[in-house]
């Protein structure tokens, strides 16, 4: 595995006096036993402010934990360093805290030369001198130390043939405030002073600084509808959420106040959710009248090249007067609008006109009442007034129903029957009337016989 090493900063030099013998590797477990804890310390740096950023603390906790107690030496491959801060650094992060370490005097590093001189060994038995890792030492200072694990600590050291860890020798941390610790500025609790025309009795309140509000107007979130339905718009779709829904919500009520319907607002901020760049196409369909009319007519991103579209027939400017025109349909390029019919309102057609699904009439402008119109009586068929029945032939029907049978009365006609208009022949009457004499024949005698 390659080693990711990189150039030491200037502030690498050793703090060890002179005459020191360099640094080298020690055998492994040679300071084991001090009862010294290092992420401890750790800590203790970070709440006295000395650490120079945020994200030097985890590779400083990931250092610590390789280290010896007297915080000699790392020389980890960056990768693992990287793991072992808890994948919480990337190794360009890793990179970055060491040198903010090293810049704030927390970390050693060695150069080059010193880093070559400590893998000598290694590179006598083969190892390449050109991918080496960085040696990295914890600068503790010695006065951070116990007096007892100091002097164990020396001890060791001594055995080693390495400096004892002195004042000198590791001198103090210079503290330092994190972003996160910076104390607050001084404040003024001075009184607001009146300005000199004021005539008012009152006295002065106390400084506006620290209350729960500054006395400043803030402007009122508009309701309704259609700013309901832009703070629902997900979060997630917006960068910056509170003044993304605010401009959207700005431009909104101005393009309702020239005259837009809430509907076509509503069209406008429909589909966020399949946008790639949710609020710039927002912000470009409310950004105008003429382009909300283009998106609403289809032709918003077909290009520069295409026709112009017609002007809006209302005014556009700001200073509109809601009540000054009268509210009209936004119609497209071939005059039609939606909205116009109450039972298919989905569908286009002209304003004023007929439905082109169910034929009724449309509304002319928005939100009118349309009428059905007075179904018209049938005129009577002059076939029916012709077609009048005999009134002996409706007599005897009517006699014939009550009985259930035909009627006896007489005809007044010796012979033969005529025909009273329905086409039957005399012998075809004939016949029926025979038929009809058997049948009562045969009634009479079932009855009969039944007593």
């Amino acid at each position: 595995m390659e080693s990711s090493a990189f150039p030491s900063s200037g502030t690498s030099e050793s703090r060890n006096p002179a005459g020191f013998v360099p640094p080298r590797k020690r055998p492994r477990g040679a300071l084991k036993g001090i009862g010294f804890i290092l992420a401890i310390w750790v800590q203790q740096v970070f709440r006295r402010g000395v650490l120079p950023t945020l994200r030097s603390l985890p590779a400083l906790m990931a250092i610590a934990d390789v280290v010896d107690a007297d915080g000699r030496w790392c020389y980890f491959l960056l990768e693992n360093l990287a793991q072992r801060s808890g994948g919480t650094l990337s190794v360009s992060s890793l990179k970055r805290a060491i040198d903010d370490l090293v810049e704030a005097g927390v970390v050693r590093k060695l150069d080059r030369s010193e880093t070559i001189a400590f893998f000598d060994r290694d590179i006598a038995r083969g190892r390449s001198s050109h991918h080496l890792p960085c040696v990295l030492e914890l600068l503790v200072p010695a006065e951070d130390y116990p007096d007892l694990v100091l002097e164990e600590i020396n001890a060791c050291r001594a055995r080693l043939g390495e400096e004892p860890l002195t004042p000198h020798t590791r001198p103090s941390l210079r503290g330092r405030r994190t972003p996160g610790q910076i104390e607050p500025a001084p404040r003024s609790d001075r009184p607001t002073d009146r300005s000199p025309g004021d005539s008012s009795d009152g006295e002065a309140g106390d400084s506006v600084r620290g209350a729960s509000n500054t006395g400043e107007q803030k402007r009122q979130s508009p309701s309704g509808e259609v700013f309901e339905l832009i703070d629902h718009i997900p979060g997630a779709l917006l960068a910056d959420p509170e003044t993304d829904r605010n401009r959207l919500a700005g431009s909104a009520e101005r393009l309702l106040r020239q005259g837009l319907r809430v509907a076509d607002v509503r069209a406008l901020l429909a589909g966020a959710e399949r946008l790639r760049r949710p609020f710039p196409a927002l912000m470009r369909r409310l950004c105008d009248m003429r382009a909300a009319r283009a998106y609403l007519d289809g032709a918003l991103g077909r290009g520069i090249a295409r026709a112009e579209v017609a002007p809006p027939s209302w005014p556009v400017g700001d200073d509109t007067d809601l009540f000054a025109h009268p509210a009209r349909f936004l119609v497209d390029s071939r005059g039609r609008s939606s909205g116009t019919c109450p039972h298919h309102p989905a569908v286009r057609n002209t304003p004023g006109g007929t439905c082109v699904i169910c034929g009724r009439p449309c509304r002319s402008v928005p939100d009118e009442i349309v009428h059905e119109p007075k179904p018209q009586p049938a005129a009577p068929s002059p076939a029916v007034e012709q077609a009048t029945l005999d009134p002996e032939l409706r007599e005897r029907m009517a006699a014939s129903l009550r009985r259930g049978g035909p009627s006896s009365a007489p005809s007044p006609h010796d012979g033969h029957r005529g025909v009273f208009g329905s086409g039957i022949s005399p012998r075809s009457r004939a016949l029926i009337d025979h038929a009809r004499e058997r049948l009562d024949r045969s009634h009479c005698e079932r009855r009969s016989v039944a007593r």
